[in-house]
This record gives C-alpha cells, structure tokens and sequence, in this order.
C-alpha cells in the first residue's frame, strides 16, 4: 500500500514526509502536507556551495513559482525550483502574510543566498509600448512620470516607473532636423506595491535585486531558449491564472506586448458551471481527461483564441509580416488538447516548449522528466532570472527610481560634512563615559564584591536543586530510552493492513491516534525476611487506534469482509485488544463515486483498537 491515495482528515494529526524513502542519487525531494492545503512541491537538487546564485519569485494569483539559479563560468545552471500555492488565493496578503510566505518559499529552494527578484502580475502592473527620444533611461523615467497619461491613458499617481529600450531608429523630421526615437517598454507599479514587498521582504531577511513585471518573463525565457527564432516573427502566449500575455516577436525583439483578462481560472469556472460541478472536479477533468470535456472546453478556450487572432491581426497590418509559430507556456501549455485548440482556430503551428531547455543541472532521467513536466508555469520566474545574468535581455526593475534616488543621496557633499560631525560628537561622547567609568571603577569593584559574597548561599542552595533535576531528569531519559526501544512500530501495522484489502475495496483516508499510560507497580511484601508476594515492575500501556474510511463498489458492501480480514490479520491478531477490537463506526448511502460518475460507491468508516503492554 503506498501512500498516495491517503487523504488526511481534517483536524487528524497524521503527518507524512519523504524523509524516509528513497530517493535518487542527488536529489533531495521533499513533500509536506498541511491540514487544508494541498501538498507543496518543491525539488531541490545538488547542495554544491555556488558561485554567483539569485532566486526569482513569480507572485503569482494562486500560486508562487520560484526557481534558483547560478552562474557556472559561461553557463546558467538551474539549482531548484518550487511551486507553492498562494495564501488566501485571489485576496491581498497582508505584509506579513507575505513576509511568512516569501520566507517558506525560499526556505523550500535551499538556496545559499538571499538575493531574490520579485515578479508582480499584471494585476499589480501596467505596460506598454511607446517611442520616446533617445536619451538616458533615468530622464525617459521623469519623462513618463510627468504626463503617465500619454502613455497609458490614465493618471497614475503614486506610481513608479521603468524604461527598457528595445529598438532605436531615426525619424526624419521636415526641414533638415532629424530627432532619433527609440522603441521603448514601459512599465508602472503602485508605490504601495512595492513597499509591500520591500517591507514583507525585509521580515523574511531577503536582501530584494529587483522587482520586475510578469509581462516580460516569457520573451526573456524564450530568447535564451534553442528553438529557432532568428529571422521569423514569433507569437508567445502565457496563460496565467487570472490573465494571460500575448507577445510579438520580431527577429528576437518585442514589438507587442498585451495582457488579456483570461486565463486557466476562467476556464476551470465556465467547466464547473456547464457541467454543474465542483471548481476541483473541473480542474481535474481538464488537466487529465480533456477529451470528455470536449464540448465543454472548446468554447472557453475561443475567446482566447479570438483575442490572439486580433492581436497577431493587428499586428501584421501595422507591421506588414506575417508570424509564422505560436508558441504557449504557462500550466495551461501542459494540457495538450488546449494547444490543440489554439492550433486549429488559428491555423498556425502552435506547441508549448521547454523554457529550462537552456540551463544546464545535475538532475537525474527521472527528475529531468519531471522538470520538462512542471516547466511551462516556471516559465515568467525562469524569464526573471536570465535577466540578472544576460543585460541584453528586457530588464525591468521598479526600484529604479528608488536606487537613483539613494545614490543622489550617497553623492551629497553635506553627508560627508554630516558623518564628520557625528564621528566628533561620537569621540566626546566617548571621552565623557570613560571618565565616568574610571570615576566608579573603586565603588563598582566594591559592590560586586559584596554581591558575590551573598549570592554564594543562594547558589548552593540552586546547586542542590539542580542536582534533583538531573537526577529526574536521568531517570526520564532511561525510560524515554526504554520506551524507544519496545515501541509500537508503524511499519509492521501499515504492512499488515495492506494485506488485508479485499475486492472492490479502496482506502481513502487513515488515522492513526495513539496514547500510552504508565502503572505506578507495587513493591514486594515480606514477612520474616522473606517474599510473600512479589514486587510488580511498573508497565507502558500503548493504546492505538486505527480509523479507516473506505468505499466499496461491491454489492453489498466490503465492509464485513474487511473487518474479517483485519481480525484474521497474524498481526491484528496479536496487537488487538480482547474486547470490542474492531467496530463499524459509520456507513453511508450508497452514492456516485466522484471519480468515476458510472460508478456508485458506499463509504465506511471501521475502527480498530490495538493494545501492547511493556515492561
């Protein structure tokens, strides 16, 4: 019996991890589960001392995706990799729910720095295209800052900016001026934005790069990626939870960037509410069997595929080129059939790719299938990390203006004239307490003494004190010791309860409550010297209960034949209790088996009492 079908019970304290199996050479895999949630993934791989490391953190609607990376000589190497779900999905976090959860995040990774680049969604960011004249990015920020509107088409106060250039020309202007334009991203984020994640970033004791936008990541990621892109005009679609990103690329360089409000989220609802099911089912369904959901699905994913068409339509008519390939990333690019769908409403090539294609690792077959798996959604934090090795590629940073305002700071002439006034009040202030000190030194000496004579009573006193506790404290460790020794061992129960299953019987949650007692024993009685009855050595009672919750497809149900099977059990039979060892606490109506809606199923709940007693 494996361990993957076991749910846990709400409120059980059943908790599992890893730690224990085996696991391949140079990995480190490691599952936990928290009552509530759903299990976080996270991988790490090879615990080498690196060179030049970051982290990049995609804040994403329901999930967090974070990667670590590092710089080996003239190649990036992906370190590891988590996928997190968000607290409180779709609602703001308050910064120190951020702060715990940026801190597990990158506890997870197991990464040896604390540099992370954070990566806001577009519903916390606004970008654009623009063409603004050829000067220094700092005043292309002032630039954008005093008239946003022009840019954007609404005011944005409090905001803060950033520039990219992707693409400088000149445009030839009437008489014999020429005023050279320079095509140039732009991108803004609330003020409050960032000091949130300054703030929740500082509790977590992250030491922040830079704070970049979602939008650009999949470009970033693809241009670093093998596939062919030179020379062709290439259409990139990242479908995120709430949004996704439609980018044009020309020859390597963006020309569009859009943000559309639908995403795997929008897919997921319309599913569960034309089939009348729940939001979980639906996400199943899609994920795993797409083809039954066919007529379903289709129409969900067309006002994609409609939005895609005006956007690469819109583009080949200012343009004048046709885009060849469309490439999908993001977790909806893991469902083959939504790839499919895209390709035959656009009647182009469409197909995810692999953006970890171009990082070098040290993973085994097996978790480098895994990686190829999982990466379509680490694509934007992926995207994130190239940037802080490779410059050609779009960085955004929307602490900019912040850093340029701390280096004007640092380049005042005053703060010198500032830290040689503070270093003078500093030294007299100094002066002044050390002739103190030598003033008290006679009084303070005399005190001590005196202090140190009438604490020598009290410490004898705690010194016998102490010595009662670590005798107490001994005689526990030599029974903790004992108790470890003859204790109940998991393995043996979970392996007989595996071979009690039954014919159309299946487990789906186990909870496992133990309790031990202690009996106090009785001393030996004598009489004239000799022992009419015997002393009785204290005794550990280990109480366990097993409550297991199955379903059975069989008519009638599994139950009695289950119980047979747990008392006829070699080890039950030893380790259950004599009276009442096992009951049927519950049972239910038969009803349709959520997994399979052909199939009716009856739930049951058995409980089984085991006792063991040790000397």
């Amino acid at each position: 019996m494996t361990t993957d079908n076991i749910q846990k019970p709400a409120g059980s304290s059943l908790h599992m991890t890893t730690d224990n199996i085996q696991k391949p050479a140079g990995s480190n895999l490691h599952l936990t589960m928290d009552s509530g949630q759903k299990p976080v993934r996270s991988r790490i791989f090879n615990n080498s001392k690196p060179t030049n490391q970051i982290i990049a953190i995609d804040l994403g609607t329901r999930s967090t995706k974070a990667v670590c990376m590092e710089e080996q000589g003239d190649a990036l190497r992906l370190v590891s990799y988590t996928a997190q779900d968000r607290p409180d999905c779709g609602k703001v976090l308050s910064r120190e729910a951020l702060a715990r959860h940026l801190l597990a995040v990158t506890e997870s990774l197991n990464a040896r720095t604390k540099k992370v680049i954070l990566i806001v969604g577009a519903t916390d960011s606004l970008i654009c295209h623009a063409e603004l004249p050829v000067i220094e990015t700092s005043e292309m920020r002032k630039m954008v800052k005093l008239n946003p509107k022009f840019y954007f088409q609404e005011d944005l106060p409090n905001h803060s900016f950033d520039c990219f250039v992707l693409h400088q020309g000149t445009d030839v202007k009437a008489g014999s001026k020429q005023s050279r334009k320079a095509k140039t991203l732009i991108v803004a984020v609330k003020n409050q934005v960032l000091n949130d994640l300054q703030e929740a970033a500082g509790t977590a004791g992250l030491d922040i790069q830079q704070v970049t936008a979602s939008q650009t990541g999949a470009a970033n990621c693809f241009l670093m990626s093998p596939e062919i892109w030179h020379n062709k005009v290439i259409a990139l679609v990242d479908i995120g939870f709430g949004h996704s990103t439609i980018s044009l690329l020309v020859n390597g360089e963006i020309t569009l960037t859009r943000v559309v409000n639908i995403g795997a989220d929008k897919f997921t609802t319309g599913l569960a509410e034309g089939m009348n099911i729940t939001y979980s089912v639906a996400d199943g369904l899609k994920q795993i069997m797409p083809e039954k959901v066919r007529a379903h699905l289709i129409p969900l994913v067309s006002p994609l595929s409609h939005e895609l068409i005006n956007s690469i339509h819109f583009f080949e008519q200012k343009e004048d080129k046709k885009v060849s390939e469309v490439f999908v990333s993001g977790g909806s690019a893991r469902s083959k059939f939504i790839v499919e769908t895209l390709q035959t409403e656009l009647n182009l090539p469409c197909k995810s790719w692999n953006p970890a294609a171009s990082l070098k690792s040290n993973f085994t077959s097996a978790q480098t299938i895994v990686l190829q798996e999982e990466s379509p959604q680490l694509t934007v934090a992926i995207g994130a990390a190239l940037t802080f090795f490779k410059t050609a590629l779009a960085a955004i940073d929307l602490l900019a203006e912040q850093k340029e305002a701390a280096e004007r700071r640092s380049r005042d002439p005053m703060k010198r004239g500032y830290v040689v006034a503070g270093i003078l009040v500093l030294a007299m202030l100094g002066w002044y307490l050390l002739t103190l000190f030598f003033n008290k030194q006679v009084s303070v000496g005399v005190k001590g003494l005196t202090s140190d004579l009438a604490s020598l009573q009290p410490g004898f006193i705690q010194t016998e004190l102490n010595i009662k506790k670590a005798d107490s404290i001994r005689a526990t460790l030599h029974e903790l010791n004992q108790l470890s020794q003859t204790r109940f061992l998991w393995a043996s129960a979970l392996n007989a309860l595996q071979e009690t299953v039954v014919n159309n019987f299946e487990i789906v949650r186990l909870q496992i409550n133990q309790d031990i007692s202690q009996t106090t024993g009785t001393p030996a009685v004598k009489k004239l010297d000799k022992i009419i009855v015997p002393a009785q050595p204290p005794e550990t009672i280990e109480h366990t209960v097993f409550t297991i919750q199955a379903k059975s497809s069989a008519k009638p149900s599994a139950a009695e034949s289950f119980m047979n099977a747990i008392a006829l059990s070699p080890w039950f039979k030893t380790a259950l209790r004599s009276d009442e060892a096992i009951r049927l606490k519950e049972s239910q109506p038969p009803q349709t088996d959520p997994s399979d809606l052909n199939k009716i199923s009856i739930l049951f709940t058995v409980e089984c009492y085991a006792e063991q007693k040790f000397k």
